[in-house]
């Protein structure tokens, strides 16, 4: 089967493939993933609430509350490495540290 005969469908998860490659690659020596720079390219414009931030991240992932509160809290989530604040409260306000 030549490249051209091959549906979209199969380029489209090829360059999906091809672009975690290259996050894991380049964020490795920090410890980090794709997700992980998905929130903080989120909170970079701003801080959000954790609802809104799982409604903007929520299109490109498979279980969004599970992997915000996974890449987040923890002994080593994003809270604990000091990237990211959160205020407790109700509102659950999140924002990047200084």
């Amino acid at each position: 089967m030549k490249p051209s005969d091959k549906p979209i469908g199969f380029w489209l998860k090829h360059l999906h493939n091809l672009i975690e490659a290259h996050f894991e690659a380049d964020l490795a020596d920090y410890r980090m993933t794709r997700r992980h720079w998905q929130i903080l390219n989120l909170l970079s414009s701003g801080q959000r609430s954790r609802t809104e931030a799982l409604q903007s991240l929520a299109p490109f992932w498979d279980d969004a509350t599970q992997s915000l509160d996974a890449l987040l809290d923890g002994p080593d989530g994003m809270i604990a490495r000091h990237w990211v604040r959160s205020d407790d409260g109700a509102t659950g306000i999140l924002a990047l540290t200084d």
